[in-house]
C-alpha cells in the first residue's frame, strides 16, 4: 500500500540501517541464526489457546532456524489461539527477520531500534499493525529485597566509600537504609496478523545497554541520573506472565488484547514499590 511521504522516508532509513547490519537482500536463509555479538539475547516463543500451550525458551541454532521456517501449530487457530514472541535484549538482525516474517511496519521497527529516544506511546499503522513503546521504571531488585526484609539494612562493607563516610556519623549497631536505585528499561510491543491480531511480539531492552549521554539529553534527563542507576538490577517483567500461560489460567481464555492488558498491568504494578521505597 501507499506508505505516504513519512513512511517512505522511514523505509529508506530502515533499508540503510539494514545494509549496515548485514548484506542480506531479502534472502532470510543467508542470515546466520546465531550472531556472536548477540549471545545474551533470549528469544522465547509461546503458542497458546484455551485448551493447550506450547513454549520454546531461548531458541538458538538449528532449533531457531526450524522454528523460523515452520508454520505455527494447527491448533493455534486464528480465531482462538495466540502466538507470543518475546525477545529479551535487542538482536537487530533477528528483529529484521521477524519484521519480514510478520510484515511489521518499517517505522515501527525503526522506533524499536531507537527506543532511547521514544516517549511512551501507541501507534497504529493502517489496519495491519499496532505498535506500543513503553518506558519502564522498576525498583532495583536489591531495594525490593530490603523492603521485604526491612531489618536487613545495607552491608556497608560492600561499599568502602560509603562505609568511611558513615562511620563518623552513625554507630556500629545502627541499620543504614539502602540507597534507592531505579532500573530503567524499554519495552516495545507489536500486534500483527490482521484481522485477529493473533501475533504479539515484545522486545525488552535495558536502558543501560542503549542510553548514551546524547539520548539522555534528548529525553530531558540528567546524565548523572543514568550514571547513578546504570548498575541497577531489574526483574524480568515477563517471567510471571509466561508461568501463568504454562498452566491453566484465565489469560489463556482470552485473545491477544488481554495479553496486552496483562503486560501494561505488570508494568504499572512496578511503580508501587518505588513509592514504598522512598516512603520508608
Amino acid at each position: 500500500g501507499d506508505l505516504g511521504s513519512r513512511g517512505k522516508q522511514g523505509l529508506k532509513r530502515l533499508k540503510s540501517k539494514t545494509k549496515q547490519l548485514t548484506s542480506w537482500r531479502g534472502k532470510l536463509s543467508a542470515i546466520h541464526c546465531v550472531q556472536a555479538s548477540h549471545r545474551t539475547t533470549k528469544l522465547t516463543v509461546t503458542d497458546y489457546s484455551s485448551e493447550q500451550c506450547s513454549m520454546h525458551v531461548n531458541l538458538q541454532g538449528a532449533a531457531l532456524k526450524e522454528w523460523f521456517f515452520t508454520n505455527r501449530p494447527s491448533w493455534v487457530a486464528k480465531e482462538t489461539g495466540v502466538r507470543w514472541v518475546h525477545m529479551h535484549g535487542l538482536d537487530k538482525i533477528m528483529l529484521l527477520r521477524l519484521a519480514v516474517k510478520y510484515k511489521l511496519h518499517p517505522l515501527a521497527v525503526e522506533d524499536c531500534f531507537e527506543m532511547e529516544a521514544q516517549p511512551s506511546k501507541v501507534d497504529r499503522y493502517g489496519d495491519h499493525l499496532y505498535f506500543c513503546a513503553l518506558n519502564v521504571v522498576q525498583l532495583d531488585d536489591r531495594n525490593k529485597s530490603a523492603l521485604n526484609h526491612p531489618d536487613s539494612g545495607v552491608e556497608t562493607g560492600s561499599n568502602p566509600d560509603l562505609e568511611t563516610t558513615l562511620s563518623s556519623s552513625v554507630g556500629a549497631d545502627e541499620v543504614i537504609p539502602l540507597e534507592v536505585k531505579i532500573h530503567l528499561s524499554f519495552v516495545s510491543v507489536f500486534a500483527a496478523g490482521p484481522p485477529y491480531y493473533d501475533t504479539v511480539l515484545t522486545v525488552q531492552q535495558n536502558a543501560a545497554d542503549v542510553v548514551d549521554e546524547k539520548a539522555a539529553a534528548s529525553m530531558n534527563r540528567q546524565q548523572s541520573f543514568h550514571r547513578k542507576h546504570s548498575q541497577s538490577v531489574g526483574s524480568n517483567l515477563f517471567d510471571a506472565i509466561q508461568r501463568d500461560l504454562g498452566k491453566t489460567s484465565r489469560l489463556r481464555d482470552y485473545k491477544s488484547d488481554f495479553l496486552w492488558f496483562k503486560i501494561l498491568d505488570k508494568i504499572a504494578d512496578e511503580l508501587a514499590p518505588i513509592s514504598f521505597a522512598y516512603d520508608s
